[in-house]
């Protein structure tokens, strides 16, 4: 028997007859009318019975490719019934069906033969390496498995060398449930271990050595494959950030808040990097992809707001009105004639002279609160407070309710001209963003600009296409903040990373 791990769950090769076998499910591999009387199929059919076989000729049709019937005299709790395929393509499919019908019942263990292998006749080593690859796609979506055993049982035993050498590809592998193919990528990169250490000593949470993530590229032309790796390069890069968090307050984190920390890297799929002594230095870095970093870094935020002295920390601007408990995002009218709505019509009249029918004060505790960590960063990172502006940004009356629930996306830059960068555009003066290009009207002709607050930070001049700032230098992986159209001042600045944008007020006008 050869065995291995994959995310939690055990994946064994053995050889033997599989009607034996005393998981909760076996699979049987039959023909379209799942009534296949030869080989493996036989095998299972007789053992299990003849109530099977006429539970088989019931649900028959119609199907899928797949059914579930009672177990009959096998030792399992069902069976699971596959059409035999002759294409790997469809055998990992298949599988896959099979493990996903396994986690849908709740089902913890299951045996599968080699399909394919006889009728179909596929060379054992594809049909392994296909049923492994399918063993990989579902077992990494956590969330909706319940395996924790996958059982390949090998009729023949001179097979079980072609699904031991498969599974030595496999072995390693740490699956995370993810969004994306590049997610597990960078997971990667992303593991650490604690050293143990006393109160006010050092405490460092270093990288582990792991082997590096290699993509294997064919092309029809080096131009293709060069093409293919830089795209490979652009995704990765576009997903990276990195938090830094320098507070005393970090002094007074117990232990077991030290251990959730340590843990959130699992959870949270981030780096962490902490280092803290007994002469007044405290740092904290995460790194990782950029949704999973800011929640780490507002996790760590919380815990720092409970050790840290109250009046240090303010939740949200003083000037914002109350809101009902639960209540995650409102806008609220701002009454004409106060010094807010005159500071904030002043600054949009100041370049464009349209009619304001009124001015909205966006509050969003949670938005608010991943700004002011970014904010917070971006002032220890390059050393000085000048990073914030006050920008506008003109929006379809369609992605308002998105944008003060859910802050400014990145992929919405793709909607209108990006000429220096892929990010989200902010102008200097309010007439550049009233323009019906980025302002389109309502059907009732009112149109709609957002005076933001804006971490441009340290900038540069963008172009086309770019997916992220570039370094500040050769000898750096620092990025710059934010880019610019490369004028003198500058009149835009394009961002890349959500939470470095405000929509603070939204102006209605015509």
């Amino acid at each position: 028997m050869y065995e291995i791990k994959m995310s939690g769950v055990v994946v064994q090769a053995v050889t033997g007859d599989i009607t034996k076998e005393t998981t909760d499910v076996i699979v049987n591999s039959s023909n379209s009318s799942f009534s296949l009387k030869s080989g493996v199929s036989k095998a299972i059919l007789d053992t299990a019975g003849p109530t099977v076989e006429t539970e088989c000729q019931q649900l028959a049709e119609p199907n899928e490719g797949m059914i579930m019937t009672k177990p009959g005299n096998l030792q399992c709790k069902k069976i699971i019934h596959l059409v035999n395929q002759t294409d790997t393509k469809k055998i990992q499919q298949s599988v896959e069906g099979a493990l996903k019908m396994c986690t849908q019942n709740n089902f913890t263990s299951i045996s599968l033969p080699a399909i394919g292998t006889g009728q179909g006749n596929i060379q054992p080593s594809e049909v392994a390496d296909a049923m492994l690859d399918a063993v990989v796609e579902v077992v990494g979506k956590k969330s909706q498995n319940s395996l924790k055993l996958v059982r390949m049982v090998i009729f023949q035993p001179a097979m079980l060398n072609d699904f031991h050498t498969s599974m030595l590809k496999k072995e390693g592998i740490d699956i995370q449930e993810k969004e994306g193919f590049f997610q597990n990528v960078l997971s990667f990169f992303t593991r650490r271990k604690v050293d143990n250490a006393q109160q006010n000593e050092v405490i460092e949470i270093e990288s582990q050595d792991m082997d590096p993530a290699c993509f294997h590229i064919c092309g029809v032309s080096q131009a293709h494959v060069d093409h293919a790796k830089q795209v490979i390069k652009d995704l990765i890069v576009k997903e990276q950030d990195f938090n830094l968090i320098n507070d005393k307050a970090l002094f007074s984190l117990s232990e077991l808040e030290l251990q959730n920390i340590y843990d959130m890297q699992t959870a949270m799929d981030v780096s962490i990097s902490f280092h803290k002594s007994s002469q007044e230095e405290a740092k904290l870095t995460i790194e990782g992809l950029s949704k999973d970093v800011l929640k780490a870094s507002n996790e760590i935020h919380e815990m720092l707001k409970k050790v840290r002295p109250e009046e240090t920390f303010k939740d949200v601007p003083q000037h914002w009105d109350d809101m009902p408990a639960n209540t995650p995002c409102l806008s609220f009218p701002i009454q004409p004639q106060t010094q807010e709505h005159i500071d904030v019509l002043k600054q949009f009249e100041d370049t464009c002279k349209k009619n304001v029918l009124k001015i909205e004060r966006i509050q969003n505790r949670s938005l608010w609160g991943g700004f002011q960590i970014k904010k917070k960063d971006m002032e220890v990172r390059n050393g000085h407070q000048n990073n914030e502006r006050k920008l506008f940004h003109g929006a379809c009356h369609t992605t308002i309710d998105k944008i003060n629930e859910l802050g400014f996306n990145r992929s919405y830059a793709g909607k209108n001209a990006a000429l220096y960068g892929d990010g989200t555009y902010f102008a200097v003066k309010a007439n550049y963003s009233a323009s019906d290009t980025y302002s389109k009207p309502d059907p009732q002709g009112q149109k709609y600009v957002y005076l933001c607050r804006v971490l441009t930070g340290d900038f540069t001049t963008g172009k086309q296409g770019m997916k992220v700032p570039p370094p500040k230098s050769t000898t750096t992986i620092q990025l710059y903040d934010s880019v610019t159209d490369g004028v003198s001042p500058p009149s835009m600045f394009i961002i890349f990373h959500d939470n470095q944008a405000y929509p603070e007020y939204l102006i209605t006008f015509k």
